[in-house]
């Protein structure tokens, strides 16, 4: 069996920490769903995936198992929770159509606008310009519409690498506190709550 040195493992790629923050959701929603929403005691934790144990992943069954985890207290499972309820409508304030909701929704943050001003670089539009297309007294040209929507996305993909990230970030301290070490599961293919 190969096993990486001991230590504290890589941290989640954007792409893992988005994966277990689904898994995640799921798995409440299975649990809400078992116990009416409603569970206030300790809730144990079983999980299908490659388990990296202290920077070590057993390389056998290509590192996947199942492991049960001993049981997450309810201050545990509640901020657990609440991360992983942000990461549902981590993109939700981004969830506009058209180019005028869009540079509307990118104006009123200061995450937002500066997404619009790296989009524009050094092109940025004259304030007279906003306010123009913000009151659709002026249409952007398709160029402009483009870099548009290019800020939405950006500011949006970032929203939701932010809130995922904390999910796995409070995971991955509350399994330390218990055990020690720094859990990670990398290949998810499952996530199960219980009693």
């Amino acid at each position: 069996m190969a096993r990486r040195a001991t230590g504290d493992g890589d941290d989640y790629s954007d792409a893992e920490a988005e994966a277990l923050a689904n898994a995640l959701a799921y798995a409440f929603d299975d649990l809400d769903n078992e116990s009416g929403g409603e569970y206030s005691g300790p809730v144990r934790m079983e999980v299908t995936a490659q388990v990296e144990w202290a920077g070590t992943v057993e390389h056998s069954n290509g590192g996947v198992r199942r492991v049960r985890l001993d049981t997450l207290s309810p201050g545990q499972v509640k901020a657990l929770r609440e991360s992983v309820g942000k990461t549902r409508g981590a993109g939700r304030s981004y969830d506009d159509v058209g180019w005028h909701a869009k540079l509307r929704r990118l104006t009123q943050t200061q995450h937002g606008s500066s997404s619009l001003g790296d989009a524009f670089g050094g092109n940025q539009p004259s304030q007279k310009t906003l306010l123009r297309w913000l009151s659709e007294d002026q249409t952007p040209n398709s160029a402009n519409r483009a870099r548009i929507d290019e800020a939405y996305n950006r500011a949006q993909s970032t929203v939701v690498h932010r809130r995922t990230g904390k999910a796995a970030d409070i995971l991955t301290g509350q399994l330390h506190g218990k055990y020690g070490v720094n859990v990670r599961f990398r290949d998810i293919q499952g996530i199960d709550f219980g009693r």
